[in-house]
């Protein structure tokens, strides 16, 4: 297969509203998404599963450091923030850092917004609990997983493309095993086609994809409203967010 069969494809997608107009601004589009899933591909080839639950593990570990080490400092600083931080404590100037006195001086009426101070502390703090539990959530999944050889160049591959599929066709990949009864998987193995034989076994790309089907069903729960860029609905709305 060739670009062209995938620039055909393209355009026999039941294509969204915002397309019909132009579809060579989808094929444009479908030409991105297909340049995007083969750069994740490369990122990621050769990717251990034991490697993922490491550093989600590590991760684990420092963001949970983090968020403790914020938490006490929000209860040191009290509700008013640091106490006596009136003026900005650190300058620049001719390659030196002046000292406090000429930073007051220098800067007298630049006055530090001490509760949005503190609002970005907290807001940093909720994050990285986010964070947190997110990697808590990986390093389990990864841990229950029994099969130790997934590819997740050919997962990071069939995401891109998923991501492209629903901003194309606003609907979700099917998660049939035949290509016959599968557009997506379809439309995946003519993407394969034309990577110029970047993966040895085209055909391979099922138990990729039931992995991508479970992430973004999980993103769309997170997302009902379709806030963000990464749930079904925000990128079927917005698109993905490498679109940008």
């Amino acid at each position: 297969m060739s670009t062209s069969d995938f620039d055909k494809a393209i355009r026999n997608l039941p294509l969204q509203a915002r397309w019909k107009s132009n579809e060579q601004q989808a094929v444009s589009f479908g030409r991105t998404a297909l340049q995007v899933a083969l750069e994740e591909a490369t990122r990621w080839k050769g990717r251990r599963q034991a490697d993922e639950y490491q550093y989600y593990q590590v991760a684990a570990d420092l963001t949970k450091a983090a968020h403790q080490a914020l938490h006490k400092l929000l209860r040191h600083i009290g509700p008013s923030g640091l106490r006596g931080r009136q003026y900005s404590q650190v300058l620049v100037s001719k390659n030196r850092r002046l000292s406090i006195r000429d930073a007051r001086r220098t800067s007298a009426g630049d006055r530090v917004d001490q509760k949005k101070e503190l609002e970005t502390l907290v807001a940093a703090s909720s994050l990285v609990d986010d964070m947190h539990r997110y990697a808590i959530s990986q390093s389990n999944l990864l841990r229950n997983i029994r099969v130790n050889d997934r590819d997740y160049g050919k997962v990071a591959f069939v995401y891109r493309l998923a991501e492209g599929w629903i901003f194309l066709t606003g609907k979700k990949p099917g998660g049939g095993r035949a290509e016959a009864s599968n557009p997506f998987l379809r439309f995946v193995y003519v993407a394969a086609g034309a990577t110029n034989g970047r993966f040895k076994d085209a055909k391979d790309f099922y138990s990729a994809l039931t992995w991508v089907l479970k992430e973004l069903k999980l993103r769309e729960a997170f997302d009902l409203e379709g806030k963000t860029q990464q749930s079904i609905s925000g990128i079927a709305a917005r698109g993905p967010v490498w679109w940008e």
